[in-house]
């Protein structure tokens, strides 16, 4: 989310002797002379006495904001620039030239500063130049960059708000608009943001799966499942998408779905100590399923094979519990729970002293963390 975009310095030579020419009143021709001599603040006091008594001079209004400028009072620059452009466009292209200058100068200077890690200082000179000029975008995109170094993303998210009343269709201030909603929890903001990008961009991928995450999160799992299949369509090789569809599918049950998920993630990260633990427990619940059907089976006198076929499948995934379960404790051999289901994979696969010692060692994890 870096927005780092400096600037050219631009090198405005202004001839004063060139543009001040002709002769008007005792306190313009005052004025002219000062600022020949680029002495500023008598030259603003003469020109404050001629636009008080000629305020249709617009040469006068034009110099008295470049005086300000050049005392970095640019609230008052500007609007004596805007009076100037009221009475005539005759200075516009000076008047350009000289917010440009300015806005350059203090923007490059929040730029090195922002890269420099002096973020308050970084501030200032971005307030300075959205003063000089508030209709560059560019402005507030590297503002709001720097609140969220400030952890401070309510500004962020405000700042980003501002950016996008300039350009409404600018993707990259939306999506990372639409993450900060998603960091802050605001998922529904979220939703709408990325929407906005998707209506003319539908195969972004960034934007679809926060969609789905925070369809996710909200508790919407249909939608939150819909979204994931179009990411997935678009990014499929992007492990957290697998990840958070199969531990969604797992907390609906769906163990069969989730483990195909968790299994494509263990793939593409065979050293991923969630994918491989959660893997494992995956079977691990699909071989509680299975026992529970032998139970009421037996509990019924159900038919004796259809029993013993169950139990082969039961095994079936408790050995393929036990096989993730024991990678995931190559990966985090301090995991608690992890040594406590490996205890119970090993007890019902008739590996009696494994799952004690198993046992054992989640209670020792267990007693450390309390010390």
């Amino acid at each position: 989310m870096k927005y780092f975009k400096s600037l050219l310095i631009v090198v405005i030579g202004i001839s004063l002797i060139a543009i001040l020419g002709g002769c008007k009143s005792a306190n313009f021709t005052s004025a002219k002379l000062y600022l020949q001599q680029e002495n500023h603040p008598k030259a603003i006091e003469f020109l404050e006495l001629e636009i008080a008594t000629n305020p249709a001079n617009d040469e006068a209004h034009y110099w008295l904001g470049y005086c300000y400028g050049r005392n970095n009072r640019f609230e008052e620059m500007n609007e004596r620039f805007d009076v100037a452009l009221g009475v005539s466009k005759k200075f516009s292209r000076e008047i350009n030239n000289v917010r440009q200058k300015y806005w350059i100068d203090h923007f490059n200077a929040g730029i090195r500063k922002l890269k420099a890690d002096q973020l308050e200082a970084a501030i200032e000179d971005f307030n300075v130049a959205i003063v000089i000029d508030s209709k560059q975008s560019d402005n507030y995109k590297n503002l709001a960059y720097t609140y969220i170094k400030l952890d401070n993303h309510e500004k962020a998210i405000e700042t980003y708000l501002t950016a996008l009343e300039i350009n409404p269709s600018d993707t990259s201030t939306l999506l990372t608009l639409g993450i900060e909603y998603y960091l802050t929890k605001q998922y529904q903001d979220c939703i709408e943001t990325m929407d906005k990008i998707l209506q003319n961009d539908p195969d972004n991928k960034d934007a679809i799966s926060y969609t789905a995450l925070s369809y996710d999160l909200m508790g919407e799992g249909d939608k939150a499942l819909a979204a994931y299949d179009i990411a997935l369509a678009k990014n499929p090789e992007d492990g957290d998408l697998y990840f958070n569809r199969g531990r969604l599918f797992y907390m609906r049950d769906d163990y069969e779905k989730a483990s195909k998920d968790f299994q494509k993630v263990a793939e593409l990260s065979p050293e991923d100590f969630m994918a491989v633990y959660n893997l494992g427990n995956t079977y691990l619940s699909i071989g509680d399923s299975i026992q529970k059907k032998i139970r009421t089976l037996v509990n019924e006198n159900g038919d004796e094979n259809e029993i013993k076929q169950l139990k082969e499948e039961e095994k079936k995934y408790l050995e393929l519990s036990k096989k993730y379960l024991e990678k995931a404790k190559d990966i985090d051999p301090d995991n608690q729970n992890l040594w406590y289901n490996l205890g119970i994979v090993y007890i019902r696969l008739g590996m009696a002293d494994q799952g004690k010692e198993a046992f054992d060692k989640s209670d020792e994890i267990g007693k450390k963390k309390q010390k």
